[in-house]
């Protein structure tokens, strides 16, 4: 079994100093979080402690990599609903206007209907008593021929 270990951790070991790459301040870990690195089998050590080594050997020196990938889609997002919502209001305006110009037209149409309406009315009302006068005129004029 120390034949099976040591390979293992050569090859932990190797990959490692392979990836190793210059790295600027932003992207070198601090002392702070180093320490719990080194202390990873602290039995007392805080769970959130381990899940932080956990979490640095998983992701490795990317994290700072992905949390600004993170924010930046996180802004992009942020963006485009700010866009969409701005969108949604000019279109919700533009339909409110559209409606109020559709009641007034249809307001407008059926005042003119009821108009012409009442006009035709009237001129049938007129038609009609023109009717009974020249009814009463024709009976009129037959009791005048029989006399």
């Amino acid at each position: 079994m120390a034949v099976f270990k040591k390979s293992r951790e050569e090859n932990t070991e190797e990959p490692a100093a392979a990836e190793q790459v210059p790295q600027t301040e932003e992207q070198q870990p601090k002392a702070e979080e180093q320490a719990p690195q080194a202390n990873g089998s602290n039995g007392g050590a805080d769970p959130l402690d381990k899940l932080g080594v956990i979490r640095d050997i998983i992701f490795g020196q990317n994290m700072e990599e992905y949390n600004q990938q993170f924010n930046e889609l996180k802004r992009l997002v942020d963006e485009k609903k700010a866009e969409l919502d701005n969108y949604i209001q000019d279109v919700k305006g533009d339909l409110q206007e559209k409606i109020q110009e559709l009641d007034k037209m249809m307001k407008d149409q059926v005042h003119d209907l009821e108009d012409n309406f009442a006009a035709k009315a009237a001129r049938l009302e007129d038609e009609k008593m023109n009717r009974a006068t020249l009814g009463d005129l024709l009976i009129d004029i037959g009791t005048k021929i029989k006399s």
